[in-house]
């Protein structure tokens, strides 16, 4: 009947085929290229009948092309390394990114006796992000590969390549850390204050010569 369909992505005009009353448009990897922009476009419909009518629709769409990139800057519990004293406390890992905006995800994914433990870091506006593991998590940790993915609002994804697979050492420590009495008998009082007095002591089990308390 002479009609013909031009969809217009961004500022690249392409033609569909028309069969009947309905339009297709296969947009090949060959065809986005054709498109320069990205970000935020209109995609904008315009149907041309046999005698010249026509009629125009449009809809927005957010064009994103590019795959996120994803670096560990901190690895998990600092190094990779999941010791008795980290197991007891909250542990994170993090980063940064680019191709990622804010609110974007970073997925980590840990192995774990339940099976993949898998959690979801949200991007700051700088490209950070970081993610911590509660105590309660970190029970069920399994050594093994931790992947870190980036994941964009259009689904594209990346994979950090420089996370260092996780090891976990629980052997408890082999000493014990003890406190003597604050001021000789843990009360501390204006005049030790204000002359500068007050000294906070004590010693371990073991000769830990050189190591941090």
């Amino acid at each position: 009947n002479g009609s013909t369909v031009s969809v217009k992505i961004g500022s690249q005009s392409f033609t569909a085929v028309v069969t009947g009353n309905s339009w297709t448009l296969e947009m090949t990897s060959a065809k986005w290229a054709q498109v320069p922009e990205s970000g935020q476009q209109s995609i904008v419909v315009t149907a041309v009948d046999g005698a010249g009518n026509s009629n125009t629709t449009s809809t927005p769409v957010n064009i994103i092309l590019t795959q996120p990139v994803v670096t560990v800057t901190t690895q998990f519990a600092g190094d990779g390394l999941l010791t008795f004293l980290e197991s007891e406390t909250a542990q994170s890992i993090g980063g940064t990114s680019t191709n990622l905006q804010t609110g974007d995800i970073v997925r980590v994914t840990f192995q774990s006796s339940n099976g993949p433990l898998v959690r979801d870091a949200l991007v700051q506006a700088n490209g950070s992000w970081s993610l911590q593991l509660s105590v309660a998590e970190m029970s069920t940790l399994q050594a093994g590969a931790i992947t870190v993915q980036g994941i964009d609002k259009a689904n594209n994804t990346g994979s950090a390549t420089n996370v260092t697979p996780l090891i976990i050492d629980l052997t408890p420590p082999t000493y014990a850390v003890i406190m003597d009495q604050v001021t000789g008998n843990n009360l501390v009082n204006a005049t030790e204050i204000v002359n500068g007095l007050v000294s906070i002591t004590g010693h371990t089990t073991a000769n830990l010569a050189g190591q941090q308390v």
